[in-house]
């Protein structure tokens, strides 16, 4: 398990079965409508093609018309630290319209994260990333 000093990069992020012999990247946005329609589809691959597919979510929040989607895709980086990426991220698209810090906080206590500076990681930029 990673440390707040040697963060999991997001290319190393994968929802799946890690042997699955097809592996896709898809790029998202916590607050897209487009993404959170598509989650459902690949929630749906995943579930189909147990064992085949394995999915690699990388982050490309549009900040310029997103203002919580940097900081909600630090968020499930941060959750992906505890092994608990999945449940955050389905979270994060469920609630993709209330994204703000305390509620970042919130979804992570639901997902079970037991990182008591979890909110301050997040808001101090600890899972923040160059790139996708």
């Amino acid at each position: 398990m990673a440390t707040s000093k040697d963060p999991i990069k997001t290319s190393d992020i994968f929802v799946g079965d890690n042997n699955a012999p097809i592996t896709l990247t898809i790029f998202i946005d916590y607050e897209s409508v487009a993404c959170a329609n598509a989650n459902v589809v690949f929630n749906q691959l995943l579930e189909a093609y147990s064992g085949k597919v394995r999915i690699n979510f990388r982050h490309f929040p549009l900040s310029n018309k997103h203002q919580n989607a940097m900081k909600a895709a630090e968020a499930a980086v941060a959750a992906a630290q505890e092994g608990l990426f999945p449940q955050m991220h389905n979270i994060l698209f469920a609630n993709r319209k209330k994204l703000g810090r305390i509620s970042l906080q919130s979804y992570a206590k639901q997902v079970g994260t037991t990182n008591k500076g979890f909110l301050d990681q997040v808001i101090n930029g600890v899972y923040a990333w160059q790139g996708a």
